[in-house]
């Protein structure tokens, strides 16, 4: 998330139609991020909006050179946060990191009594989804 360079939504998905071409603040880290539309993106899954990480996943660093997003290096070669990734996350080890990215959201969402749940379609979401259980399976409670 923390190198996350916008929201991509289905050029075709009415519910977003109004959005594309405008900016989101990324509550986690507090950068404001674009709303693009990309054919990419599966209007069925999920909510229909997903986050580009294109120097992340290969199919987000083809939205990513389509749209002309910037490629942040948010993980350095000793698996420490960058400077890319915040000031709150950059020196953190990637699972600090990641702990402290649950406990914002939980933070920011759970306040507003919602519940927080994570979905992801990468091929390492096994892996994630695996870490994220052991955080309450995703959600807030």
């Amino acid at each position: 998330m923390l190198g996350d360079t916008a929201v991509a939504v289905n050029p075709g998905d009415d519910r977003y139609s109004r959005s594309c071409g405008s900016n989101l603040t990324a509550a986690a880290y507090g950068r404001d991020i674009p709303v693009i539309a990309d054919e990419f993106v599966d209007p069925e899954f999920g909510t229909g909006a997903v986050k580009v990480t294109p120097a992340h996943d290969p199919n987000d660093y083809d939205m990513g050179m389509r749209h002309n997003l910037d490629q942040m290096v948010v993980i350095d070669p000793q698996a420490r946060m960058t400077e890319a990734a915040g000031a709150d996350f950059a020196g953190l080890d990637r699972y600090k990191a990641r702990a402290k990215v649950v406990e914002r959201f939980e933070e920011l969402v759970c306040s507003k009594g919602c519940r927080l749940r994570i979905l992801h379609s990468s091929a390492s979401a096994a892996r994630q989804s695996s870490s994220l259980g052991s955080q309450r399976n995703g959600f807030c409670e």
